[in-house]
C-alpha cells in the first residue's frame, strides 16, 4: 500500500556523529597501566582493521577492568560490525556486551542507542524502541533519535503514535522530508488520505523524481477515487523507472476503471511480463471477459485454474461439451465445488445425457440438502426419466416441509415456485394412474387465493383438469371447470375451444359449433374457424363449412387444409368441376402432398377422366410406394383402361402392402375370376 525508499531510512553512522556521549570515558578509570597497554593495542589493531586481534586486546582489557563501560561498548560495537558469516551470533554477543555496559551506566545515549540497533537487527522491535525511548529521554530535542522512534512506531504499524513522533519533527525541521514521507506514509495508514497528499507533495516540491513517493502519492489518491489524478501520478513514476511492474498493474485497474479495457489488458500484461503475480493473472482474465475477448479469459482462466470460470464462458457461448470438461476439472480441484456440479447438470440435461444430470444434481443435493431449486430441478429430471413415484416423493418433500409451513409468510416468487411443484405433482400422479390425486394437485392449484402472479401453467391446469374430471367420469364436474376458466377469463379462446371440445365429447354438437363460433371471433389465428369449419362439414353443414372455408382461404389462400376442406365440401355438394378445379390447384401449389394428389385422382377417376386419373395415382407411388390403397385405386384404372395385366400388377403390390384384409379378398376374387375365365375362353377356342 505504501512504502519508504531504503535512503530516507535514518542511518546508525549519523545518529552516533549527533550523540553528545561518543568519547571513550576513561575518566572514572583507575590508571592501571596494564590496561592502558592492551586497550592503546585494540585500538591500534583495530584502526589497521584487525578485528580479531581488536578483540582479543579488548577483552584483555576488559579482564583487567570488568567495570570500563567504555571498553564493554567497544567489543559490542564491533561484534556490531563485524562481516563473521554467522552474523545472529555476532550480534547476540553484541547485544550482551551493550547491556553490560548499561548496567554500568543506564543514561549513556551511546549505548542506549547501539543496544536498541542490536535488538533492532535482531527483529526484536519492541526491545529497540523501548531502547530508543530511553536515549530520547536523555536527550529530548535529538531529532534524530525521535526520527527512528517515529520510523519504528511505523514499522510496527503504530501509527498513532507514528504520526505524533514525527508531527513534533516536522514542526521543528519543516525541511526534513524523511520525517515528511514517514509522516504521509503513517497518515496514508490511517485512510487520512489527503493529508498524506499534502506531505507527499511537499517532498516531492525537492525530490520531485522520488519513486516511493510518487508511488504512495499515487496510491492516496487513488483510494480518493480521483482516478485521472492517480493515473497522472503514476505515470510519471513510470518516467522515472519503466520497469517497475506494480506500477502497471495499477494503470490497469485504473483503466478497467474507466472502461478503458483496451488499456487495462496492455498494463497488466506488461507488469506480469515483469513480475508474475497471481492477482494480476485473475484481474488480466477478468478483464479479457470484460472486454469480450472470450478466447483470451478462457485461456487465461484455464491457465490459473479458474476451470469454473472457463466452463462458465464456455457455457455462454453455447460451447457445451468445453464447459462440460472444465467444470469436472473444476470439481477435481474442489469436490464441494457444488456451484460447478450444478451448472454441468444443467449442460448434461441439454446435451440430452439426462442420466449423469441426475447425478450431479444428486451429489450437489448430498451437499446442500435443503435446496428447494435442486429438489425440483432433480425431481423434475426423474419425473421425465419415468421415475414418477420418486419425482412424487420429491414433489411432496418441498411441499410439506419447505412450502406449505404455516409458520412462514410466502411471498409472491414463493407461491410461484409452490404452484410450480404443485402442477408437476399433479402431472407425475397422472402419467402414474392415480388420477384421483392428480386431481386434489389441480384442484388446490384453482381453489380461492392460490393463484400466483405470473403463473404461466393457468390453462394447462384447467385442461388437465377437465380432462381427469371427465376421465373419472365427472362430465358435470368437468363442465364447472371449464365453465369456471371461461368466468375467469371470458375472452379466451383456448378455453372456448375446450369447451366445444367438451361438448362433442358429450356428443352436443351444436353447442360446441356454438362455442366454436364465439371462439373463433376472438382468435386472431385461423386456427379455431378451421376447427369449426370441419366440425360443420362432419355435421353435414356443407354450405356453412364451406363459407367458413372460403373466409379462412381469403386471408391465408394457401392454406392446405382449407383447400382440402373447401374441394371435399364442393365434392359432397355435387359440384364436381368446382372440386376438381380446387384440387387442381391444390397440386400445384402442393405438388408434392401426398393426400391431395391421392384425392384428386379420385376425383378424376370419379369424373370418369381415367387417363389423368391414371398420371395421378402414379404420382402418389413414387412420393409415397407404401402407401397401399394406391395400387389399389390404380388397379381399378387400369382395368376400366382395359390394361388387365398392369391392373392384377398393380393389384398385387395391394396385396403385398394392405393390412386391409377384406378388401384384399375382393381383389383376390377379381384376379381369380379373370383367370378362370380366361382359362374358360382358351377351352372353348
Amino acid at each position: 500500500m505504501f512504502n519508504c525508499s531504503k535512503n530516507l531510512k535514518i542511518s546508525i553512522a549519523s545518529l552516533l556523529a549527533t550523540c553528545l556521549s561518543t568519547g571513550i570515558a576513561m575518566a572514572n578509570t583507575k590508571f592501571n597501566e596494564v590496561f592502558y597497554t592492551n586497550y592503546s593495542d585494540a585500538v591500534r589493531a583495530e584502526k589497521q582493521n584487525k578485528i580479531k586481534s581488536a578483540l582479543t586486546f579488548y577483552n584483555a582489557a576488559n579482564e583487567v577492568e570488568k567495570r570500563d563501560a567504555a571498553t564493554l561498548t567497544k567489543i559490542g560495537l564491533l561484534y556490531l560490525n563485524s562481516e563473521s558469516p554467522d552474523r545472529q551470533k555476532s550480534l547476540f554477543y553484541a547485544k550482551d556486551y551493550f547491556s553490560k555496559a548499561l548496567s554500568l551506566d543506564s543514561s549513556d545515549v551511546m549505548t542506549n542507542l547501539l543496544l536498541a540497533k542490536t535488538h533492532e537487527e535482531l527483529n526484536n522491535k519492541d526491545e529497540a524502541l523501548k531502547f530508543y525511548i530511553k536515549a530520547s529521554n536523555v536527550e529530548p530535542n535529538n531529532i534524530l533519535l525521535k526520527s527512528n522512534i517515529g520510523r519504528l512506531f511505523f514499522e510496527n504499524a503504530d501509527f498513532k503514535q507514528s504520526i505524533e513522533i514525527f508531527n513534533k519533527v516536522v514542526l521543528a525541521y519543516p525541511d526534513n522530508l524523511k520525517a515528511r514521507s514517514y509522516l504521509g506514509a503513517s497518515l496514508q495508514a490511517t485512510d487520512n488520505y489527503m493529508a498524506a497528499i499534502e506531505q507527499y507533495n511537499y517532498v516531492l516540491k525537492y525530490l520531485p523524481n522520488e519513486y516511493s513517493i510518487l508511488k504512495n502519492l499515487g496510491d492516496s489518491w487513488l483510494a480518493l477515487g480521483q482516478l485521472d489524478k492517480a493515473k497522472e501520478t503514476f505515470d510519471k513514476a513510470v518516467l522515472i523507472d519503466p520497469n517497475v511492474p506494480n506500477i502497471y498493474a495499477d494503470l490497469a485497474f485504473i483503466a478497467h476503471k474507466q472502461n478503458k479495457l483496451d488499456l487495462a489488458e496492455k498494463n497488466y500484461e506488461k507488469a506480469l511480463k515483469l513480475k508474475h503475480d497471481a492477482a494480476w493473472e485473475r484481474a488480466l482474465a477478468h478483464t479479457y471477459w470484460a472486454n469480450k475477448n472470450d478466447d483470451k479469459a478462457i485461456q487465461a482462466f484455464e491457465s490459473i485454474n479458474e476451470y469454473a470460470i472457463s466452463a462458465y464462458i464456455y457455457q455462454n457461448k453455447n460451447d457445451l461439451n468445453k464447459a462440460a470438461d472444465d467444470y469436472k476439472k473444476a470439481i477435481e480441484i474442489d469436490s464441494k465445488d457444488h456451484k460447478s456440479r450444478f451448472n454441468l447438470a444443467q449442460i448434461y440435461y441439454l446435451l440430452g445425457d439426462k442420466e449423469n444430470a441426475r447425478k450431479e444434481y444428486e451429489a450437489v443435493l448430498q451437499q446442500k440438502p435443503n435446496d428447494i431449486e435442486v429438489i425440483f430441478l432433480l425431481a423434475s429430471l426423474r419425473q421425465e426419466l419415468g421415475d414418477y413415484s420418486v419425482a412424487i416423493s420429491y414433489y411432496n418433500d418441498l411441499l410439506e416441509n419447505y412450502l406449505l409451513v404455516k409458520e412462514e409468510p410466502i411471498t409472491e416468487d414463493k407461491k410461484l415456485f409452490k404452484n410450480n411443484v404443485q402442477y408437476n405433482l399433479g402431472i407425475a400422479y397422472k402419467m402414474e394412474q392415480n388420477l384421483e390425486a392428480a386431481e386434489t394437485s389441480f384442484e388446490n392449484l384453482i381453489a380461492p387465493g392460490n393463484h400466483a402472479k405470473d403463473f404461466t401453467k393457468n390453462r394447462d391446469v384447467y385442461k388437465e383438469l377437465s380432462f381427469i374430471k371427465i376421465a373419472l367420469g365427472k362430465n358435470t364436474e368437468a363442465e364447472k371447470i371449464i365453465n369456471g376458466w371461461l368466468r375467469e377469463d371470458p375472452a379466451n379462446v383456448e378455453a372456448r375451444n375446450l369447451y366445444a371440445d367438451f361438448l362433442i365429447h358429450l356428443s352436443d354438437e351444436r353447442k360446441a359449433i356454438e362455442q366454436l363460433r364465439l371462439a373463433s371471433a376472438l382468435d386472431t389465428t385461423i386456427n379455431t374457424r378451421l376447427k369449426l369449419a370441419n366440425l360443420l362439414h362432419s355435421q353435414n353443414s356443407l354450405f356453412e363449412a364451406l363459407s367458413e372455408y372460403q373466409t379462412i382461404l381469403q386471408e391465408e389462400p394457401k392454406n392446405l387444409n382449407a383447400l382440402q376442406g373447401a374441394a371435399n365440401n364442393f365434392k359432397s355438394l355435387g359440384y364436381k368441376d368446382e372440386a376438381a378445379a380446387m384440387y387442381k390447384k391444390i397440386v400445384e401449389a402442393y405438388p408434392d402432398d401426398v393426400l391431395s394428389n391421392y384425392n384428386y385422382g379420385l376425383l378424376l377417376q370419379e369424373n370418369k377422366d381415367l387417363n389423368n386419373a391414371r398420371l395421378q395415382y402414379e404420382k402418389v407411388a413414387k412420393l409415397n410406394p407404401q402407401f397401399s390403397q394406391t395400387y389399389y385405386v390404380l388397379g381399378l384404372v387400369y382395368w376400366d383402361l382395359g390394361d388387365k395385366a398392369k391392373a392384377k400388377e398393380s393389384w398385387q403390390k395391394f396385396i403385398a402392402n394392405s393390412n386391409d384384409e377384406d378388401l384384399k379378398k375382393r381383389v383376390k376374387l377379381i384376379i381369380e375370376s379373370d383367370s378362370t375365365s380366361q382359362e374358360d375362353q382358351s377351352t372353348q377356342s
